[in-house]
């Protein structure tokens, strides 16, 4: 979205769309990466100690740990999900800046 003060394209949240980096990249993919195996290795913990608690439940069975398999990719989709559609939002926000979507 246009800012009428000095025309520049400025995301939905304020944040100028072009800002200058402020890390190299490889330092910021390598951070990145960090954040992401590390919630990579809190979900695998936290399936895991579903899969146990649900083995009290309703007994060491198959059906036990599919279901927790399936709540677990369940969540992964939505959470992809959500990232798509926010990254979509940005997509519509951009073109719109440069006057190409009404």
């Amino acid at each position: 979205m246009p800012n009428s003060a000095d025309n520049k394209c400025v995301h939905t949240l304020g944040v100028p769309l072009h800002s200058p980096p402020n890390l190299d990249a490889r330092v910021r993919i390598v951070i990145l990466s960090g954040i992401l195996f590390l919630s990579g290795i809190g979900a695998l913990i936290f399936e895991t100690l579903w899969l146990r608690l649900s083995s009290l439940a309703f007994g060491n069975s198959i059906w036990a740990a599919a279901l927790i398999l399936s709540s677990f990719m369940a969540g992964l989709a939505l959470g992809n999900g959500g990232i798509v559609e926010s990254a979509a939002l940005a997509a519509v926000a951009s073109l719109r800046c440069v006057g190409a979507g009404n």
